[in-house]
């Protein structure tokens, strides 16, 4: 038989086996997540200066699929919006020359974009795309729009930028999360 304490101590050892297992699966979850999203296409851009590890970037012109949610509230938004516009890519769409819908491929990033009454889930079509090749979306919800040439600061601390920076470089930079 054994005693109190080693029952406590075996229990302890497979307490912390399990949650070291669990963690470790939720790692290469993510793990499985990040890598796939770096296959996938994204927007064109040229770093323009890079500022204390800092980029600013000159983003091309791209097309995105997007769906003005009504909202502001994010989560509500972002559940309803992106079902939407996945839903164009995955098929509920019509190819303008023939019949049927037509598959996209994944891209990055899923736009999000809010405004005091509105927000705004959008998808990036692949580059092969301009608006005239586009298929139609079939959810009246799901409009395409044309993104202009633009500057972006990519940073998850936007923070880090000096003021000097922000003050040479004045508007028209976006900062993304």
């Amino acid at each position: 038989s054994s005693s109190p304490m080693v029952s406590a101590v075996n229990y302890a050892a497979l307490s912390a086996s399990i949650i070291a297992v669990l963690l470790t699966g939720k790692f290469m979850v993510q793990l499985a997540a990040w890598r796939a999203a770096e296959v996938l296409e994204k927007p064109r851009y040229d770093v323009i200066s890079n500022f204390n590890g800092v980029e600013l970037r000159k983003y091309k012109p791209y097309i995105v699929a997007e769906v003005r949610t009504g909202t502001p509230k994010m989560k509500q938004a972002s559940s309803s919006g992106f079902r939407q516009v996945a839903g164009y890519i995955f098929g509920k769409n019509k190819v303008r020359k023939g019949d049927g819908p037509l598959k996209m491929k994944m891209t990055a990033p899923v736009r999000m974009e809010s405004q005091s009454k509105d927000t705004s889930i959008s998808f990036v079509m692949g580059s092969k795309y301009d608006l005239a090749s586009l298929p139609k979306p079939m959810n009246k919800n799901v409009t395409l729009r044309q993104i202009a040439e633009h500057y972006l600061v990519p940073n998850s601390n936007p923070n880090r930028l000096t003021l000097t920076l922000i003050l040479t470089l004045g508007s028209g930079i976006s900062f993304l999360a």
